[in-house]
């Protein structure tokens, strides 16, 4: 019978037992796959950063030339930029949004976030397309929903946390919580 992890004294962590195994190590080619994703997927998420702001531009600039304002342009906008920023820094493991956000430590988490953020932006393409000619929130939407499936097929085939299932974040102790 193997020995069974404790607590540590000083912590609330568990603590393994010396003569544990540890996990066989991660292929390093799938590591450099996931990789290749989660960069893809940084890109991604600058881009639909920029089309959010591009948004806002456009929603100021038609409603000086018509004299109309679009809420919708306006709130998808901001849904896609305000997205884009929390993706992007998770994507560079900045620990303060995985505090705020921690289904964005996940790759899958993170992968259903892009599919959310790529049919908004993708459906009011199809609206900006028809209404002014422009397929690229189309194009961005698209590319951000691939993304984002690929990331989510990236945590169903490599589920190993020695390839970047979670990121690096770990929440603090209660002991430090104030």
């Amino acid at each position: 019978m193997a020995p069974q992890p404790t607590w540590a004294e000083d912590s609330s962590e568990l603590v393994a037992p010396l003569t544990a195994t540890p996990p066989p190590p991660t292929p390093m080619w799938r590591t450099r796959i996931v990789k290749v994703i989660k960069g893809l997927c940084l890109f991604g998420a600058v881009v639909s950063t920029s089309i959010g702001c591009y948004g806002f531009w456009f929603s100021w600039h038609t409603y000086h030339k018509g004299r109309q304002v679009d809420p919708v342009l306006w709130l998808i906008s901001f849904y896609v930029a305000a997205f884009g920023v929390a993706t992007s820094l998770a994507e560079l493991d900045a620990a303060i949004i995985f505090g705020r956000f921690p289904f964005l430590a996940s790759r899958f988490g993170r992968g259903a976030t892009y599919v959310f953020i790529g049919s908004l932006a993708f459906v009011q393409g199809i609206q900006f397309n028809r209404k002014f000619g422009s397929p690229y929130f189309m194009i961005v939407g698209g590319y951000e929903m691939a993304a984002g499936v690929s990331l989510a097929a990236s945590y169903a085939c490599v589920g190993t946390g020695g390839a970047g299932e979670y990121n690096v974040y770990r929440p603090p102790a209660e002991s430090a919580v104030v």
